[in-house]
């Protein structure tokens, strides 16, 4: 790993595989920034990250890949398998699959939100009171947008089953 402020180079050992029953921290890790981010031991600037991995929750029954080529990996049969590059984009995906929820129904509502805020960088946070919180990021103002949940009946007829 490169620090991007200072130059500094190290050595990160870093897990490629990550199986959701294996229990342990790595899931809060990986769903807060925390797991991506780099710590230049050198100059104390934190950056953001990314590195292949694959993370595979049996029981939820999808599949995330953090690759930047677009190969396809063989799966089983009803396993829901993601594609992305990089890790902002990991960890949007691991929260909105972890909470039950299917790329094309994140698009949709960010789609539309999208109308609202044109200039805005949006990102799913988290379901939270029967509501679908995402945050929305123009310049350098932060701010959470609540969607309920029921709206994803208005669309139903677009998503995969799941």
């Amino acid at each position: 790993m490169r620090c991007p402020a200072c130059g500094y180079t190290t050595f990160l050992k870093k897990e490629t595989y990550v199986v959701a029953s294996f229990g342990g921290t790595m899931k809060e890790q990986l769903r807060s920034k925390e797991y991506f981010t780099f710590h230049c031991p050198r100059c104390h600037e934190a950056s953001l990250y990314a590195h292949p991995m694959l993370y595979y929750d049996a029981q939820k029954r999808f599949m995330l890949v953090l690759s930047s080529e677009d190969s396809a990996l063989p799966h089983e049969e009803g396993i829901q398998c993601v594609h992305v590059h990089t890790g902002e984009d990991f960890i949007e995906s691991l929260r909105f699959l972890d909470d039950g929820f299917c790329p094309p129904q994140i698009d949709w509502i960010k789609a539309r939100l999208q109308r609202r805020y044109p200039q805005a960088k949006i990102t799913y946070d988290c379901l939270e009171n029967g509501c679908l919180w995402f945050m929305i990021e123009e310049g350098s103002v932060q701010m959470p947008a609540g969607v309920p949940v029921q709206i994803l009946d208005d669309g139903k007829h677009l998503f995969s089953d799941r």
